[in-house]
């Protein structure tokens, strides 16, 4: 019984550890293959990248193509190949989380820090979908230990690695940037980074190098990607508001839950207790949250904006919890983890059944990731009855979707075009399938699919004999429904 009273109740072994994140590893590749839901927006173009790999593309730089073109090349074209590799990586970041608090506290602590953060809904749902957050948090977490290891070694393998672990990161979301900026600023300002000074010179050249292929790919394509990412940012009129980072604070409360940012606000306030590996670990989380807060007051932010402060927030309160003596902390980290338990079972249930039930919403979000392949069967058929020489969309969700459910890359014959008026492009459709810089010929037969009864009038001197030759309807909730006409229409 004294035993019993004394064991520490987060205490687990390696063995258990990994065991643990096999079993949940498992458990999200099988909801991979039995989820009903179709790609999401981001995703289909994501996909549709993957079939033309290149070394950037307008939005994002080029890995997620390749992970995509990767997983598909072995297992074929499914929304479940497609996905793969997010719970795949997600595993290893687990382990590389492991391996990063092993190094800066003790096994014990190690395996403790993996639970919880196996288990957040940001691990969770960043399993189930395939982004571009996904990979960076592996490059990140690899640049994490790598730098650790810089520091506590002469050899100059880390360095090197160093390196490479953040150009990868960079090849994923520049938001790798963040790594580099605080990298810099710790070799200026920090006596233990002086000192490695020459390991991190060599560190820059060689992440500057692994950059080089996308850094001229921008060069040769008007800095396109660079430019949406400035677009995202969107500060060219700044709109001071307070509701923004009120937002994005509930936001990352959801995203870990709200007793981890309590123990981490707890934990960075105990300044004389930081050994130097913890210093380091504040350095690369604290100014990224402080950074996306500003953005949100200046202007916007998103949720996942501040996902790379999240490893060493875990990792920073493993050992603060770990040993945590006062009654209420220990109550709510244990409510905080039966919450993220339960929030995975939820996102399972929801992933495998493609409904939301017992959760009641007025508008359901699932309505976007259904019905589009028995509305593509529709469409399909009046492009083999019509034959036309290009489909034409007007909304980059109808030709992210439906390039995917038609294979539209696989039919040579047809071409895709976007209908825009921007003068400057926003997103990857607009920039390559322009339909103003279409090579179509005079009395060539298109089809023109839109969620309206015809188009807008700027669009029509571009067509001749236009008519509305079909219509598909899905169901989406008992209150609304999505429709799209398919019209006929030839270039003049």
């Amino acid at each position: 019984m004294i035993y019993f009273r004394k064991k520490n109740i987060f205490e687990l072994s390696v063995q258990k550890t990994f065991l643990f994140l096999l079993a949940i590893f498992i458990i999200k590749v099988i909801s991979l293959l039995n989820s009903p839901l179709s790609l999401s927006v981001d995703e289909a173009q994501y996909w549709d990248w993957s079939n033309n790999l290149d070394l950037g593309y307008f939005s994002k730089p080029p890995f997620i193509a390749w992970l995509i073109a990767s997983t598909t090349y072995f297992f074929g074209i499914a929304e479940w190949s497609i996905r793969l590799s997010s719970p795949i990586i997600h595993l290893l970041v687990s382990v590389v989380i492991w391996l990063i608090s092993k190094s800066v506290y003790n096994i014990k602590v190690a395996n403790f820090i993996t639970l919880i953060w196996a288990t957040l809904p940001l691990t969770t749902f960043g399993s189930l979908i395939i982004s571009t957050d996904t990979p960076l948090l592996l490059f990140w977490c690899m640049s994490l230990y790598t730098l650790l290891k810089t520091l506590e070694n002469n050899k100059i393998i880390w360095p090197i690695l160093l390196g490479i672990s953040i150009g990868l990161a960079f090849l994923t979301k520049y938001a790798a940037l963040y790594f580099i900026v605080i990298l810099i600023c710790l070799t200026i300002l920090n006596q233990r980074f002086k000192k490695n000074v020459f390991k991190f010179i060599l560190t820059i050249c060689v992440f500057l190098l692994a950059c080089a292929p996308n850094l001229y790919w921008n060069y040769v394509n008007d800095f396109s990607t660079f430019s949406h990412t400035t677009y995202n940012a969107n500060l060219d009129t700044v709109s001071l508001n307070y509701l923004e980072p009120m937002k994005f604070v509930g936001s990352q409360l959801v995203i870990c839950g709200p007793f981890i940012l309590i123990a981490y606000l707890l934990k960075i306030t105990k300044i004389k207790s930081y050994s130097k590996n913890e210093f380091l670990l504040i350095c690369f989380s604290l100014p990224i949250l402080i950074l996306i807060i500003m953005q949100a007051f200046l202007k916007t932010s998103n949720a996942n904006w501040a996902a790379t402060a999240f490893p060493g927030i875990i990792i920073l309160i493993g050992s603060f919890i770990y040993n945590q003596k006062n009654e209420m902390i220990l109550v709510g980290i244990k409510l905080n983890l039966l919450m993220n338990i339960g929030i995975f079972v939820l996102l399972i249930k929801i992933f495998i059944t493609g409904n939301l039930n017992p959760i009641d919403l007025k508008s359901d979000p699932l309505r976007k990731l259904k019905g589009y392949s028995e509305q593509s069967e529709t469409i399909k058929s009046y492009l083999d009855t019509e034959k036309p020489r290009a489909l034409i969309f007007s909304r980059r969700n109808d030709i992210t979707k439906f390039s995917y459910q038609l294979k539209l890359f696989e039919n040579k014959e047809i071409k895709r075009y976007y209908l825009t008026s921007r003068k400057k492009p926003i997103n990857h459709y607009e920039y390559n399938y322009n339909f103003k810089d279409h090579s179509l010929k005079k009395n060539d037969v298109v089809l023109i699919l839109s969620n309206l009864d015809g188009i807008d009038r700027q669009y029509i001197k571009y067509f001749d004999k236009f008519e509305t030759i079909g219509k598909t309807i899905f169901r989406e909730t008992e209150n609304s429904v999505r429709s799209y006409y398919i019209m006929r229409a030839i270039i003049k």
